[in-house]
């Protein structure tokens, strides 16, 4: 995937720096060792993952990997399931504003950790199936 990031503008041309991010979604285990490395050989800027993606809680070593590959995080978080390779699970609003606020003290934990690699939070929040009023109550607050 390729996002354009426009807070990395070129500062002699003003126009946005082109980064591209890979997704880990598809890729099965994380040996960052080899992982992180070919990818930045590969052209990437840094990758989009989850949490589960990059073991958390136990993110130490990609951590400090991230920060030695010079390699930026965009953090997937989800809410109808906790993770995308996990089953879909139907839940009320309230279990969906409970999985976000924990997932975003993960993120935000990250955001410490990481410093200037951390780049982005991917949120895929609510459900396809919430009905017009579940949608309203669940983007009413989880705005706030």
């Amino acid at each position: 995937a390729t996002f354009i990031m426009f807070k990395d503008f070129v500062k002699h041309t003003g126009r946005p720096k082109l980064k591209h991010f890979r997704s880990l979604w598809g890729l099965e285990g994380s040996n960052w060792e080899e992982l992180l490395p070919k990818l930045k050989r590969q052209g990437f800027d840094g990758i989009e993952a989850s949490l589960t993606d990059i073991n958390w809680p136990d993110v130490d070593k990609f951590v400090q990997l991230a920060k030695l590959n010079k390699m930026e995080f965009i953090c997937g978080l989800y809410t109808s399931w906790d993770d995308y390779n996990t089953p879909w699970e139907r839940k009320p609003v309230k279990q969906h504003l409970q999985q976000l606020e924990q997932q975003l003290q993960c993120a935000l934990h990250l955001r410490l950790r990481l410093e200037e690699q951390f780049c982005r939070i991917n949120v895929h929040s609510g459900s396809d199936d919430f009905t017009i009023e579940e949608s309203i109550d669940f983007f009413g607050e989880g705005t706030r």
